[in-house]
């Protein structure tokens, strides 16, 4: 409302001096105030004082207009981030509960936790959120946590399904089983870093901050013995992915 009050009295004041000089040259010109003739009377200057009235009318409306569309659009832009950092987050906290399952199996008697059907949901829903619509600023920290979280997930499933198939063979994968998750926890670790600097930006823009769980099977783990055949986790081409994906119009 300042902006436009300021716009709106620039072109007031501007009026009002040309009118001032006007009668005041009329004036000089007829000889005196006596003969100056009342703005009722002279139906010229009364229109002529009507139109830039009413250009300054137009010229303030369409600021205003220009200035809530602009308001508008920032505001649905904060709250496309703000929903995009809750999204973030879910995924982020489901995908660490997993990953405290795979790395404590001897706490998760049940198995639903390893299963993971709420973190697919979860991922999924990150994987599919319209990145257009959030705030630039976010836009390169979500792309990178999403491809981390989308990598932790994928290799948890693949522990899980060679684990539950592997029957009489399941010793055998001890070993290769820590090396891949030392391998998520690293990207993890990773991913924790692209969540702060989201949530700052979220914070920024009026996001209640959420806390993020942080098990200490994964703060204390412990890496085995590394070898020459220890499998990497992919995270494939994860920087040109991110800027692919700012370019494009759509998540």
């Amino acid at each position: 409302m300042k902006r436009l009050a300021l716009w709106l009295g620039i072109p007031l004041l501007v009026s009002l001096i040309i009118f001032t000089f006007s009668y005041g040259g009329a004036w000089a010109i007829r000889g005196g105030v006596e003969r100056i003739p009342v703005i009722t009377s002279d139906p010229d200057w009364t229109q002529a004082i009507g139109a830039v009235l009413a250009i300054v009318g137009g010229f303030a409306g369409v600021i205003y207009q220009v200035q809530r569309q602009k308001a508008d659009a920032q505001a649905q832009e904060d709250a496309a981030g703000r929903a995009a950092y809750l999204i973030a987050y879910d995924a982020f906290e489901t995908v660490t509960e997993r990953l405290d399952a795979a790395l404590t199996p001897e706490d998760n008697k049940g198995g639903h936790r390893l299963r993971g059907n709420r973190t697919n949901e979860m991922v999924a829903a990150m994987r599919q959120f319209e990145i257009s619509r959030i705030p630039a600023a976010m836009l390169a920290d979500f792309i990178r946590l999403r491809s981390r979280v989308y990598a932790v997930n994928e290799r948890i499933t693949e522990l899980y399904e060679d684990e539950r198939d592997a029957g009489e063979g399941r010793p055998a994968l001890e070993a290769s089983r820590y090396r891949w998750l030392t391998s998520a926890v690293t990207v993890w670790n990773d991913a924790v870093v692209h969540f702060e600097q989201l949530e700052t930006v979220a914070k920024a823009i009026g996001a209640n901050a959420q806390t993020l769980t942080r098990p200490d099977s994964i703060k204390y783990y412990e890496r085995p013995p590394s070898g020459p055949q220890d499998p990497p986790l992919d995270v494939p081409d994860v920087e040109d992915q991110a800027s692919n994906e700012a370019q494009s119009p759509t998540g």
